[in-house]
């Protein structure tokens, strides 16, 4: 005799459940989290590239990033070509070995990376909004 979820079981009377001996989360698996993770970085990337348009031009703004400094030097959609360029390569790279525990590693390296960039949106929006200076924002010299 079958045994399936339609009809109740021979000896305890209840249908069986199909979850029964799954864990709890069993559906996040390695590529959903990637998947997670990387809509995070995207989103967490989209702020960072206003708040840096933002404030582009404003006395009180310098681009650490030496590399987007000379971009903010010419036109912005440089800056914006440069870096969803980036991302979206960066992207492709990380969805095609989402798969493999390394890239798995690397997404959350780069979550934890932006939220250190949004850390520090913070403190430099604390300063201006404040007028008093942060050591870790001051730039050197």
């Amino acid at each position: 005799m079958s045994f399936d979820a339609q009809q109740p079981a021979e000896r305890g009377g209840s249908p069986r459940r199909p979850w029964a001996g799954r864990r709890f989360g069993h559906w996040l698996n390695r590529p959903r989290r990637i998947l997670l993770t990387l809509g995070l970085v995207w989103v967490a990337a989209i702020f960072d590239l206003g708040f840096t348009l933002a404030e582009w031009g404003t006395a009180d703004f310098v681009e650490m990033n030496p590399l987007a400094a000379r971009l903010l030097a010419g036109s912005a959609h440089l800056v914006v070509a440069f870096k969803f360029g980036l991302l979206g390569i960066g992207t492709v790279i990380l969805l095609a070995l989402r798969r493999h525990g390394l890239a798995e590693l690397a997404c959350w390296f780069l979550l934890v990376s932006k939220v250190y960039v949004a850390l520090r949106w913070y403190s430099y929006f604390d300063c201006v909004l404040h007028d008093y200076v942060n050591p870790l924002i001051t730039p050197p010299g």
